[in-house]
């Protein structure tokens, strides 16, 4: 009984944190202009989890005077897009609302990814003009090869929850019309939604995140070149350009 009270003790007085998975294609990843905004401990928590990419295809685009970057939420079209995934805590997430000036700017909505790798999977940074760099090709290495997303352990059969999914459609959160068609498409707030816990996804895998996209774009951005991977100091030089308002110091 006295292990149960001091449990009890425990959790009233340390409540378990609910954290959200959030995915960052721009700015804020790391090396890039705002990735410090992550690291603030003022701002909230953040860890990161994984390299993933997005199941379907969408238009990263760099627009406005300032060069910033925006992934337009139209499905079908454009690149799948690479960032990284983190877990962030309730205090980074309204955070990350205001810096991203959501809704007008930006919403937040759910997105469906393949996880290319996990916590140990270094700092892989595409070379321009590489199937996964900006402007890269349509090539998209095979699940299970030493390049794919199987990475050599395990390699998941097509069709399978963790096989390479990736059509021209957009599953709504908790549908099962995930990523290979499986029977298992996790809800949000599951270990594998948007909302999840401590679950750490494997390479391959995949699951959703939120992510701040925008349908409050100019007409004109539609045209503009798409990008796999956003780097500031990319060749396409359009260089970020940091507000003083909002620039870290």
């Amino acid at each position: 009984m006295k292990g149960f009270r001091l449990l009890l003790i425990i959790v009233s007085v340390f409540p378990a944190v609910h954290m959200t998975k959030i995915f960052v294609y721009g700015t804020l990843k790391k090396g890039q202009p705002n990735h410090s905004r992550m690291k603030d401990h003022a701002n909230g928590q953040a860890e990161f989890v994984a390299h993933a990419r997005t199941v379907d295809r969408y238009p990263l685009v760099i627009a406005t005077k300032d060069n910033v970057p925006f992934l337009l939420n139209v499905p079908g079209t454009g690149q799948h897009v690479t960032g990284e995934i983190y877990s962030v805590d309730q205090q980074m997430l309204d955070y990350l609302d205001w810096f991203e000036e959501c809704p007008l700017m930006y919403q937040r909505s759910s997105i469906r990814l393949e996880v290319q790798d996990g916590p140990g999977g270094g700092e892989h940074t595409p070379k321009a003009g590489s199937a996964d760099g900006p402007g890269g090709g349509e090539h998209t290495p095979k699940a299970g090869s030493t390049d794919g997303p199987g990475g050599g352990e395990h390699t998941p059969k097509a069709g399978s929850t963790d096989g390479p999914g990736g059509g021209e459609h957009t599953p709504k959160a908790g549908s099962t019309d995930g990523p290979g068609g499986g029977e298992h498409t996790p809800k949000a707030g599951s270990a594998d939604g948007p909302g999840g816990g401590e679950h750490t996804p494997k390479a391959g895998s995949s699951l959703e995140a939120f992510v701040y996209s925008t349908e409050t774009y100019e007409p004109d951005w539609l045209q503009k070149t798409t990008y796999e991977s956003y780097d500031t100091n990319g060749d396409h030089g359009l260089r970020y350009v940091c507000n003083e308002d909002v620039c870290p110091e």
